[in-house]
């Protein structure tokens, strides 16, 4: 078992994640220290592990060659030789196990999921792929991606390279991953754009529809976990220098499916406050009022068939106001109005 293995298999342990088997395997580890397995409160560290088993099982060696008191170096050669032996065997058994158990696991899942399927875009224009599951992937000209024939039971894993739209059939007992140079992003079924091109400073993630969690594909195990959880019209960012993830509003949101009737945008001497809902229900992103002596500020227009910042571009004429994004939120200013009807010609 190599370091890294042993490192998963513990951080898995405290999180409670392991299989019965994995289980089994740490307390036997943990056995070789003389130790109780650490609890939910303790991190692991694996610096400590490795050196107090080698301490271990020098201690051991060291105490099976003392001189007894009647002598006899020939009986205290072999029991060095036992306790060395015994000790290894010990410690081979374990991490052989542990790795068979490992790709026994691997394989049963995977069985069903031996041929991995390439695609990759060398046309001009996009390519769709559907997969087993009903899951559909849009590969934009330059993308490459890696998939099963079959999924496995537990979850649900492509690998891309390149930018690509997914539209996920749910299914909440079978998580979909997609895996990239410096994202893995998770969802149970949504529609999401990601985009990582070869040499690309920042690799990002835009949400359709649903929620997706997007997290740094970090080599480091001993770093924090870092991720972000994206709404619809949300993007992110991913700078890996910095492994830092910076997340905003897509640049032309989309209505969200089950927004509602096409009369939506029509209003009749409508408080603000209620048309500003109109719009968060809408395009499911938070617009907040700073002023809230302009809630009741009643409004007639028709903002069917524009797009969501003309709409508040017509708005915010209209009442004499301004708005800006913050993150991944829209702020709307203004002074509040006098006692009458506005009204927008469109």
């Amino acid at each position: 078992m190599s370091r890294k293995q042993f490192s998963d298999l513990l951080q898995k342990y405290n999180r409670g994640e392991c299989t019965p088997q994995e289980k089994q395997f740490v307390e036997n580890w943990f056995g070789l220290l003389g130790d109780e397995p650490l609890g939910n409160e303790q991190e692991p560290d694996w610096h400590m592990l490795e050196e107090k088993m080698w301490d271990q099982l020098h201690m051991k060696i060291q105490e099976s060659v003392k001189p007894s008191q009647g002598g006899g170096s020939s009986g205290n050669i072999r029991l060095l030789w036992i306790g060395l032996a015994a000790s290894i065997v010990a410690i081979a058994t374990i991490s052989i196990l542990y790795r068979h158990q490992l790709m026994s696991a691997f394989f049963d899942q995977q069985t069903v999921a031996s041929t991995w399927l390439e695609r990759e875009n060398n046309s001009t224009q996009n390519e769709t792929i559907n997969l087993e599951d009903g899951s559909v992937v849009n590969l934009s000209p330059g993308g490459w991606v890696k998939y099963p024939a079959h999924f496995s039971q537990g979850k649900r894993m492509v690998f891309l390279k390149g930018k690509a739209f997914f539209d996920v059939a749910r299914n909440p007992e079978k998580p979909f991953f997609v895996y990239s140079d410096h994202m893995i992003t998770r969802v149970l079924g949504t529609q999401f754009y990601v985009e990582e091109q070869k040499g690309a400073q920042t690799p990002q993630v835009e949400v359709v529809s649903g929620a997706v969690a997007v997290y740094e594909n970090s080599k480091d195990q001993r770093a924090p976990a870092n991720n972000v959880v994206l709404k619809p019209n949300q993007q992110t960012k991913f700078f890996p220098g910095a492994h830092k993830f910076v997340t905003s509003l897509v640049e032309t949101p989309r209505m969200i499916a089950d927004a509602g009737s096409s009369d939506r945008f029509k209003f009749y001497n409508t408080p603000l406050s209620k048309v500003l809902e109109n719009l968060h229900t809408s395009y499911g992103i938070e617009i907040i009022l700073q002023n809230r002596q302009m809630a009741a500020c009643p409004l007639t227009a028709n903002l069917t068939g524009q797009p969501l910042y003309t709409q508040l571009d017509i708005i915010c004429a209209a009442l004499n106001a301004s708005y800006k994004i913050k993150g991944t939120s829209i702020l709307v200013a203004g002074k509040g109005c006098k006692d009458h009807h506005i009204t927008t010609k469109t």
